[in-house]
């Protein structure tokens, strides 16, 4: 297994427990967001004192900027494969990505669009408005029913507008097989798009060889936490229609009575584009690719089969989404788990105050998908539901996830693994007390004096 965690910033900040310690900081939340490579810092450093707006300035920093930005949209078209026949626009993340999608969908009444029940909120609000929603069933590995798909496919006769995919569940870390979805939409004359958020860090994505007709994604979770993502697709699927944000920028002619919209990407990209985020994302896709995903692939794996080896063996653990006999190349470093009776806000308390490692816990913007895996019943959603409404938080369902980055190591694995070992037996140190109105568990008198750390005074 290689070390790779030299490769981030940050990697080496220590945390102060309320005990005192000092310990190295381990970071298994990356399914949120990464930190940022190096790599991307330092192209970041060089391009700055050239940046400028792009597009239309007739001085030297505005061409060059120009220049620069053009060049990031290349290097992610190759990123993820895609013909050069398709346009890259840069958005804010992959959020706004797959919201522009659905604006750009053209749904007509009657029009359906299929999702799984796996999906992140990002890919199943935004179709929501504009078309029926068809879920595919999705088991608790994760694993979606193929032979459901292909009967709403046929049944659906045209009306199937999209076929909209996680390219990785960040619940169970599944890997969708969106080759043979990719197959199976277009012999029904449909479209499919892959939210490769979660994917993109992890695996090569090919879309020519796959058949697939977007993508979105973005560089927040793929080491370039610096607000960029990107949507790719056909350049006719983006003619045809106004943009979904209409300004600056995505204009050819505005008269008092009319306008003359820009074609694709331009049409996309109203206002000025964050050139950074685009000079970050376009530098950590070159970085992924330098390091090579064999390499990538093969340390999460060794990772994964570690933890997951070993937090099966600890009474009380119940693990989301993990089938016993599981394939490498069918998941990712995503570990999503139950500690008894425990509330999950109360085990990644522990983690964090007497262990110094980061976790994230709760519904993971996957609402509808944990509750079917954690068997909530409709009784026990309204409850919740109407206690949030009151502004009570507390006792909320939802897992304790670890997700892996590429610069994790084998000893910050052990020590999770020791820590969850240590909570099973209700070993904790601290007294932690449970807040209504955000749903922590906190040490009784502990503050981190978060200004030592990091002030804008």
């Amino acid at each position: 297994m290689q070390d790779l965690s030299n490769l981030i910033i940050g990697n080496d900040f220590k945390v102060t427990l309320p005990d005192g310690r000092q310990l190295p900081y381990v970071y298994f939340d990356n399914g949120a967001s990464t930190p940022a490579l190096k790599s991307v810092q330092r192209k970041l450093e060089q391009f700055i004192p050239y940046y400028s707006s792009i597009h239309r300035g007739s001085g030297f920093k505005s061409r060059l900027s120009t220049h620069i930005f053009e060049e990031a949209r290349d290097i992610m078209r190759k990123f993820v494969g895609a013909p050069d026949s398709a346009i890259v626009a840069f958005t804010r993340n992959a959020t706004e990505s797959i919201n522009m999608l659905a604006h750009y969908a053209r749904v007509l009444p009657g029009n359906q669009v299929i999702i799984s029940e796996a999906e992140h909120h990002a890919n199943d609000l935004p179709w929501r408005d504009i078309a029926e929603v068809v879920r595919i069933p999705v088991d608790n590995c994760g694993v979606l029913d193929l032979g459901f798909l292909e009967r709403k496919l046929a049944q659906g006769a045209g009306d199937v507008k999209i076929v909209s995919l996680t390219g990785a569940s960040n619940i169970s870390g599944t890997v969708s097989p969106y080759r043979e979805v990719a197959e199976l939409v277009h012999r029904y004359d449909t479209l499919i798009h892959l939210d490769a958020a979660q994917l993109a860090p992890h695996k090569p994505i090919d879309m020519t060889s796959a058949g697939i007709d977007f993508v979105s994604l973005s560089g927040h979770k793929m080491y370039a936490p610096y607000g960029s993502g990107i949507l790719v697709g056909p350049y006719d699927f983006f003619t045809t229609c106004s943009p979904l944000l209409e300004g600056g920028g995505c204009v050819e002619v505005v008269t008092t009575d009319t306008v003359m919209w820009a074609p694709p990407p331009e049409r996309l990209e109203a206002g000025t584009p964050n050139v950074p985020g685009a000079v970050a994302i376009a530098q950590a896709a070159r970085s992924l690719q330098a390091i090579g995903f064999p390499i990538l692939e093969e340390n999460e794996e060794e990772l994964t089969q570690y933890l997951l080896q070993e937090l099966e063996q600890i009474p009380d653990v119940r693990i989301i989404g993990h089938n016993a006999g599981w394939e490498p190349a069918s998941r990712l470093g995503v570990i999503s788990l139950i500690v008894g009776d425990l509330p999950h806000e109360l085990v990644g308390a522990v983690l964090e105050f007497e262990h110094g490692i980061a976790t994230r816990g709760g519904c993971f913007c996957a609402h509808p998908y944990i509750i079917k895996v954690m068997e909530v019943d409709d009784k026990t959603v309204a409850e919740f539901t109407r206690r949030m409404l009151d502004g009570d938080h507390t006792h909320r369902p939802g897992l304790v996830r670890f997700s892996l980055g590429l610069y994790n190591t084998l000893e910050e694995a052990k020590r999770a693994v020791a820590a969850i070992r240590q909570i099973s037996r209700r070993e904790f140190v601290l007294d932690y007390e449970l807040h209504r109105d955000s749903g922590e568990y906190l040490p009784r008198g502990f503050d981190y004096n978060l200004k030592q750390y990091f002030s804008f005074d």
